[in-house]
C-alpha cells in the first residue's frame, strides 16, 4: 500500500500509524475525507491519553498526511486526511495503492 510505504520512508511511529487507520475507518463510515471529532471521541477509538493523541496527530500533520483544526468549546476538532480523495474511500478515484 502506498500509505505503508510512506510510513516506512518517513519512519512514522506506531501510534501515528494507528491514529491514521482509526481516522481512515471513520472516513470510510462517513464517506468523506473530512471528519469532526472531539478529543473524547478519539480517546474512545484509541484508548489513549489526550497528550498521546496530540503527539500522534502532530506527527501526521508534520508529514503532510493530515490537516487538523482544533475545536473550540462546544465544537469538535476537524480532521482532514490529505491522501484520501474528496469523495472518501468509496469514490471512483480511490486507489490506496497509489496514495
Amino acid at each position: 500500500m502506498g500509505f505503508e510505504i510512506d510510513m516506512d520512508h518517513f519512519c512514522i511511529s506506531d501510534k501515528a500509524q494507528l491514529l491514521w487507520y482509526k481516522l481512515l475507518f471513520q472516513v470510510m463510515l462517513r464517506e468523506t475525507n473530512v471528519i469532526e471529532a472531539r478529543n473524547e471521541d478519539v480517546r474512545k477509538w484509541t484508548g489513549w491519553s489526550i497528550r498521546t493523541i496530540a503527539t500522534a496527530r502532530q506527527e501526521l500533520v508534520s508529514f503532510g498526511l493530515l490537516e487538523f483544526r482544533k475545536g473550540v468549546r462546544g465544537h469538535p476538532g476537524v480532521y482532514h486526511l490529505l491522501n484520501v480523495p474528496p469523495g472518501g474511500v468509496g469514490s471512483p478515484s480511490w486507489d490506496i495503492s497509489t496514495t
